[in-house]
């Protein structure tokens, strides 16, 4: 999560370069699967196609995950409340 140098989306999606993003799922009590989101026919990749939940790209003058996360599942999703950030660990 060491920031390299900026670019512009543009710059960004053109040379394919690494960038930073957050993903947002989200479940259900039961822990069962409750998102499902329908990409923007808009979408440079991907257009109209599902996806499994809420996400975008992390821009340098983020500094808090979460909030950039909230962020993303507001403007995407339209849904407005605090986030917990939970690591799988597989085996």
């Amino acid at each position: 999560d060491n920031i390299l140098y900026e670019s512009t989306r543009k710059e960004m999606r053109k040379n394919k370069l690494g960038h930073r993003s957050v993903q947002i799922i989200i479940f259900n009590p039961e822990t069962n699967l409750y998102t499902i989101a329908k990409r923007s026919m808009k979408k440079e990749y991907f257009p109209g196609f599902y996806e499994i939940g809420a996400g975008g790209c992390v821009t340098s003058n983020d500094t808090d995950i979460l909030k950039c996360s909230q962020r993303e599942l507001k403007e995407e999703l339209g849904i407005d409340t605090s986030l917990e950030n939970i690591k799988f660990v597989g085996k």
